[in-house]
């Protein structure tokens, strides 16, 4: 702590003996070490500054796009839940729907088979071949519209039309299948 008191003694003394044109060059030389130094750590500072509000700015998108995710994910959710229900509670009987649907738009139906069922995962699909012959094009396309409309679990998944060429109407192939939960 003496020597410290010392120097300052020491400075003031020279600063004392200096002319008036020194003492003035000495206070510029303070002033621009003192600005300068002012400077430096203002430039830190904001330099901080900036990559805070980056960093900030960047969790905020994160945080806006977890939200979007998570909104996306409910959703998604509620429709596989409703989704699962009507597996469930799917009781549709191929043979059944296909007869019917045929009788009522007034269509023969050629044959069905059975084609089975395949497993995948939980769902069960199950799927009957049907053979229309001698089918007009309306008439096909309002069959179909018919089967997939009633039960939205009724998909026809292959169908191949072939023309006659004695007669404007088609014979059709088709394989329609049905999908529920396993028991």
């Amino acid at each position: 702590m003496e020597q410290l008191k010392r120097l300052f003694s020491d400075a003031g003394e020279a600063f004392g003996r200096l002319s008036s044109r020194e003492k003035l060059m000495v206070f510029g030389a303070a002033a621009a070490v003192l600005a300068f130094a002012v400077f430096f750590v203002s430039v830190r500072f904001s330099g901080a500054l900036r990559q805070g509000e980056s960093r900030i700015a960047s969790k905020m998108r994160q945080l806006q796009e977890a939200q979007s995710l998570a909104a996306g994910y409910s959703q998604a959710e509620k429709e596989r839940a409703a989704l699962d229900r009507q597996l469930k509670s799917n009781n549709v009987k191929l043979f059944t729907l296909i007869e019917e649907s045929a009788k009522r738009q007034g269509i023969e139906v050629g044959g069905l088979t059975d084609k089975g069922s395949r497993k995948e995962g939980k769902v069960v699909e199950a799927s009957v071949e049907v053979t229309l012959t001698r089918i007009e094009l309306l008439k096909l396309v309002r069959f179909l519209t018919t089967l997939e409309e009633k039960n939205k679990l009724v998909k026809v998944t292959k169908l191949q039309i072939r023309a006659r060429q004695d007669q404007p109407v088609l014979d059709a192939w088709l394989t329609v299948t049905t999908y529920q939960l396993e028991s």
